[in-house]
């Protein structure tokens, strides 16, 4: 069984998926530091996402995702709120509507918020060797995979995770960030 083929659980997912859904996505820049890091943050946001929602994502006719561009400050705060841990994080992600419960009709779907901290995006692709670029999009994946009910509590669950977000940056040009030991997403500093 491929990456491809696990739900969330590990279990199979079937074939691949077209996401043939309408897919807004809303990228909020809350720190200045982003624009000069990254001008095409915004696209490149929308890219991952995408990339996720044809792989994985659920069949609904209309979804909604924010990315929010912030800072080590809020992604301390909130990871000090949400989770209890007292230190800034690479990336969060909160889901909103769960997966297969029925949005309103008309509605999309919202799928959640993913925030990402500038700071340590740059000092991840400085000590790594990786462009800042590849490594906005790894977290972007990794948000969305969150979004999706996809974990990383248990070997299983992270092994997986992993290989799945491995062959979806692939397709986007991104060689294996797991392959060379790079700090896995979602790791603390």
């Amino acid at each position: 069984m491929t990456a491809e083929d696990r739900g969330p659980s590990g279990g199979s997912v079937g074939p691949r998926r077209n996401c043939a859904a309408e897919v807004v996505t809303a990228i909020s820049i809350e720190n200045p530091k982003w624009r000069s890091r990254a001008p095409d943050a915004e696209a490149l946001c929308r890219q991952a996402v995408g990339r996720v929602l044809e792989v994985v994502g659920p069949r609904d006719p209309r979804l909604e995702v924010s990315v929010v561009l912030a800072d080590d400050r809020l992604l301390r705060r909130l990871n000090r709120k949400s989770r209890g841990v007292d230190r800034p994080t690479d990336v969060l992600a909160f889901p909103c509507d769960p997966l297969g419960e029925a949005a309103p009709e008309g509605a999309p779907r919202m799928l959640g918020d993913i925030v990402i901290s500038c700071d340590r995006v740059s000092r991840d692709a400085g000590r790594h060797g990786t462009p800042f670029a590849d490594r906005l999009r790894h977290l972007v994946v990794h948000g969305m995979l969150h979004l999706l009910d996809y974990r990383h509590d248990s070997e299983t669950q992270a092994e997986a995770m992993e290989e799945l977000e491995a062959s979806i940056l692939s397709e986007m040009g991104i060689p294996d960030p797991y392959a060379d030991g790079v700090a896995p997403a979602g790791e603390p500093a």
